[in-house]
């Protein structure tokens, strides 16, 4: 898992209206204007926060445009805890320190890639792998994990059937998914 400490920069720094606390609409003739789209290669970069000016209070050194080090280390949660266990952690320790501090807005978005070997996800607690697997209970991750096991083997539907003792329909039920999961190439 990637190091967000020292790694973890700025890509759009907050942007200001002509008064404090104006909130442009997607629908208004500004939208052009501050809307802020990057595409690029961000480097080992796999996530990104955005957030509302109560949070960025906290999260944000204007002066110095870098990330308080909380934000990384929140982000260092997600490759460990499901995020329902993410999300009530920011809710319950997180999101009151921020509102402490301000009587502004406080919403905080986080989005992330996940990046597992086969090993790393089994060393995850069950949830996670429930969440990131897409699966909603232990027996479906166990069937699920035991035709992911066979796919290291390089076997067609008919071998991970015979390997996983699944049908070959529960199979290929479980490959269709698997395959979605996979961006190709990595």
């Amino acid at each position: 898992m990637a190091s967000y400490g020292d790694s973890a920069k700025v890509l759009i720094g907050p942007t200001r209206g002509e008064f404090a606390n104006e909130t442009v609409f997607l629908t208004s003739r500004q939208t052009n204007e501050q809307l802020h789209i990057i595409k690029e290669k961000l480097g080992d970069y796999d996530g990104f926060a955005a957030m509302s000016d109560g949070a960025a209070e906290s999260l944000y050194h204007r002066r110095k445009g870098i990330l308080a080090p909380a934000l990384p280390r929140i982000f260092s949660w997600s490759g460990e805890e499901s995020s329902d266990r993410i999300e009530d952690a920011i809710r319950k320790s997180v999101m009151p320190l921020l509102q402490s501090r301000t009587g502004d807005d406080c919403s905080l978005g986080i989005l992330q890639y996940a990046n597992f070997s086969l090993g790393d996800l089994l060393e995850r607690s069950e949830a996670l792998q429930m969440e990131l697997l897409e699966i909603r209970n232990a027996r479906g991750l166990r069937n699920r994990l035991k035709v992911l096991k066979g796919f290291q083997k390089n076997l067609d539907t008919r071998g991970l059937s015979d390997f996983s003792g699944l049908s070959e329909s529960t199979v290929r039920k479980h490959r269709k998914v698997i395959q979605s999961l996979f961006v190709q190439g990595s």
